[in-house]
């Protein structure tokens, strides 16, 4: 006696493996960056972010309930990727030189990867200006006494020109100002290259003989 054939055997799709909220999330932040800074904010649909993550529009709504809050958090993911990868990689490090020296190598080596953050920043400085600080900057202050502590260990005190706050500040603003420099301009060296000019110039600020060779 013949029977019917179960859903199983007539080959139905087997159904999407549900991921952990945590790594959807996570998806739809990876779909998010590069499509933002290549359509900007205003011309960016969230079905084109959808369609890139692999999921529905609707499951992005779920996690983010508008497209401003899908933007933020785009930068907000981008800049914390940036801090958790140099602090990984400088964790453990005792010479407090081989944690600045890999600090800035690792810094501009995540830019050098990721070249649509200079666009996401020029979008969210022209859509969100009414904000009080950038998420950038935000969130740099809030690791400031991190790096305020390294130069305090590399030998400048408050004595010193420049001092530790003012050297985190001065040399803070020459490497982001580096990123959008090599992000606009032509003919300029890859930013592996301006990591170790930067490195040189800490090192003759410290005066110290073993930096980088030119």
């Amino acid at each position: 006696m013949k029977t019917d054939p179960s859903p199983d055997a007539v080959g139905d799709p087997p159904r999407r493996a549900r991921k952990p909220a945590e790594q959807r999330r996570a998806e739809i932040l990876a779909a998010a960056g590069p499509i933002f800074a290549e359509h900007g904010y205003r011309a960016t649909d969230v079905q084109l972010i959808a369609d890139r993550a692999g999921v529905g529009k609707g499951t992005v709504y779920r996690f983010f309930p508008t497209k401003e809050a899908l933007f933020l958090a785009t930068m907000a993911d981008l800049v914390e990727r940036l801090s958790n990868e140099v602090e990984a990689r400088t964790t453990g490090m005792e010479d407090p030189w081989e944690v600045a020296c890999l600090s800035i190598r690792s810094y501009f080596a995540f830019f050098e990867r990721h070249p649509e953050a200079v666009e996401l920043f020029v979008h969210e400085r022209a859509e969100f200006r009414d904000r009080c600080t950038p998420v950038y900057f935000a969130h740099s202050e809030s690791r400031r006494q991190r790096w305020v502590d390294l130069h305090r260990q590399l030998g400048l005190t408050d004595d010193t020109w420049p001092t530790p706050e003012q050297a985190v500040d001065m040399f803070g603003d020459m490497m982001f100002g580096t990123i959008f420099v090599n992000a606009l301009a032509p003919r300029r060296p890859p930013l592996t290259e301006r990591a170790e000019e930067m490195i040189r110039l800490l090192a003759r600020m410290l005066r110290r003989d073993d930096a980088p060779p030119a």
